[in-house]
């Protein structure tokens, strides 16, 4: 089984597991894996109205697509490594994951999953000529299909956010 099927097909457990704990050893020395994720992050037919444009599964009902997740977890956790260049550690782990170190706010107890308060956060985004290559693919038999592992990245500075519900 080559690595792109074994990547595709993995349990929705082992997903969760590894965007709850973060960035591996095996990921950080694997070229491919960057490549995967990206694959994830950027493919238009895995995110639509259907899925709020999230990272939910396709069939509307609201449940979240954890390889999907994970991807985007992989691509930003790598993104936000290249924007503190070693100023910053990025916690992972278990003992990191949002649902172990989240305490409910009894003055918001609607915001259970802690999204209330200030983050630290970066953005990224490829070419839009790769991505419309990725996903539309090409129409010439000489050209291919980006498989956005090399295609550079484009990442931002570090933001400082405050986020707050909105309850309208």
């Amino acid at each position: 089984m080559t690595f792109a099927l074994r990547e595709e097909n993995r349990p929705e457990s082992a997903c969760r597991l590894h965007a709850l704990y973060g960035l591996t050893m095996r990921e950080r020395l694997d070229p491919r894996s960057r490549g995967m994720a990206r694959r994830k992050v950027y493919n238009w037919r895995l995110t639509s109205e259907d899925t709020d444009h999230g990272p939910f599964a396709l069939d509307g009902s609201g449940r979240v697509n954890w390889s999907l997740l994970e991807g985007a977890c992989s691509a930003i956790s790598r993104n936000f490594e290249l924007c503190v260049d070693g100023r910053l550690a990025m916690p992972h782990g278990m003992a990191y994951a949002i649902p172990h170190r989240t305490l409910i706010d009894p003055t918001v107890p609607e915001d259970w999953a802690g999204a209330q308060g200030s983050w630290l956060g970066t953005y990224a985004f490829i070419d839009y000529s790769d991505l419309l290559a990725f996903n539309a693919g090409t129409s010439l038999p000489s050209e291919r299909r980006p498989d956005l592992t090399d295609e550079p990245e484009a990442c931002g500075a570090l933001l400082r956010m405050e986020t707050k519900l909105d309850n309208s």
